[in-house]
């Protein structure tokens, strides 16, 4: 989910990880979606120039929905591949216990997956609301984390997506692989 930029004119995309049905959801297609919306927030001038906050909720999160592989993906697509500075990376989780899996076996793990920089620039805490301290504004977050965001509102922005991605010229068909194919 895009949120509203902060008070440093970064953008924050916020992420639900505890709501993906590991059962349900590929991890390519998961990782479709992480590129889909990082490209979507990079055509912000704002974005390229003051940088990317992440903000992820860990509700409901436990083993079952971490993937090794599919982390690291993430991590080489969007951090190696895409022109992104990552500026923070959030974990306001004030459902989880400092003493659950997700703090004592997973944040590690992220730790070591983001690299050295990004490592530096993690930070874990129990309310939502310390996020105003980053300059990012309480309100501009999802109901499930004490803001004022409705899903509905996150419906929206996909339907919005839509009707601008359909309003987009498609790709012409070259008549096969390099347009050498078909005549």
């Amino acid at each position: 989910q895009v949120l509203d930029d902060d008070d440093h004119d970064r953008a924050i995309i916020y992420f639900e990880k505890g709501r993906i049905n590991p059962t349900v959801a590929s991890r390519n297609s998961l990782l479709r979606v992480v590129w889909y919306v990082h490209h979507v927030v990079l055509g912000k001038d704002t974005a390229q120039k003051n940088g990317i906050v992440h903000v992820l909720n860990m509700k409901g999160y436990t083993l079952k929905h971490f993937d090794r592989i599919g982390e690291k993906y993430t991590r080489v697509s969007v951090l190696d591949c895409l022109p992104i500075r990552w500026c923070a990376l959030h974990f306001p989780s004030p459902s989880v216990e400092k003493d659950t899996v997700v703090y004592e076996l997973l944040v590690p793990v992220w730790k070591h997956i983001v690299g050295k920089k990004m490592r530096t620039r993690i930070a874990l805490y129990d309310e939502a609301s310390d996020l105003e301290r980053f300059g990012i504004n309480p309100e501009s977050l999802p109901e499930s984390m004490g803001g004022k965001r409705s899903h509905q509102e996150y419906g929206a922005w996909l339907e919005e997506r839509r009707y601008k991605e359909s309003q987009q010229p498609q790709p012409q068909n070259n008549g096969g692989v390099g347009g050498q194919g078909g005549e």
